[in-house]
């Protein structure tokens, strides 16, 4: 199925998800939509860190914390509600609390962290939801839970501002290099694997390439297939649940 896509197929099944995709990411950027019933300012929210290696974010500097090692700069930090970023000096040893994440610099040797909100609501419907997948094989839901995995394990975002990524992801799937809107929505989930949206944007990504070799091209379709579910797994409405659905049919 998946190499049998043609250009017609393509024209009237992908181009309303990919028309979707884009809709979201610039609704998202602007404020205008929430997804999967939750939104910014939902009350369930968990603090975490993200990390860059060798960067710095530029002042907003309000305390100083010395003599820790980076698991002590993070605990600093998460344990101060006015912390919203840090930069760490290795060799050092200080850690630098900041009130705001500045402009972020290269700093050989620093690590520059942010604090991010990770809505704690979604983890309460995930029981139900993979309830509802019954129909799929145990290997399919353990391979959907190991490709989160690889991409919490192995993808390093660039930045930590998730409007500059999914910005960068928009524009990527705007000038059709979808393998690069690919790389940058899984950035997105690194940040925060836990939102519906980033799913839905890495699903249209992964659908709209086509490669000649064949073991690419399979692993790509088992890669949707896998992105398709965890969308549905964050899935907050029956909405939602229906546009995972749909991209998990084109994937198997």
């Amino acid at each position: 199925m998946w190499r049998s896509l043609n250009y017609s197929y393509r024209n009237q099944s992908v181009r309303s998800v990919f028309r979707f995709s884009l809709l979201v990411a610039g609704a998202l950027l602007t404020g205008g939509m929430v997804l999967g019933g939750i939104s910014e300012t939902a009350d369930a929210q968990d603090r975490r860190i993200v990390t860059i290696e060798d960067a710095d974010f530029f002042g907003g500097d309000y305390q100083t914390v010395k003599d820790v090692d980076l698991d002590g700069c993070k605990s600093a930090c998460l344990s101060d509600n006015q912390c919203q970023a840090f930069t760490y000096n290795t060799s050092a040893g200080w850690c630098f609390l900041k009130s705001s994440a500045g402009q972020m610099q290269s700093f050989a040797g620093a690590v520059a962290g942010r604090v991010v909100e990770v809505q704690r609501s979604t983890f309460a419907t995930t029981g139900e939801r993979k309830a509802e997948l019954d129909f799929l094989s145990r290997e399919t839901l353990e391979a959907a839970e190991t490709y989160l995995q690889r991409i919490e394990e192995t993808v390093r975002p660039n930045s930590t501002d998730a409007d500059e990524i999914r910005r960068n992801g928009s524009n990527a799937l705007a000038n059709n290099n979808n393998a690069l809107a690919e790389a940058d929505f899984l950035q997105l989930i690194a940040l925060d694997p836990t939102r519906f949206d980033p799913w839905v944007q890495l699903s249209t990504a992964l659908i709209l390439q086509d490669p000649n070799d064949w073991q690419e091209r399979e692993t790509k379709r088992k890669n949707l297939v896998s992105a398709a579910i965890n969308a549905y797994l964050r899935a907050g409405t029956p909405e939602d649940k229906s546009i995972a659905q749909e991209y998990l049919g084109r994937g198997n």
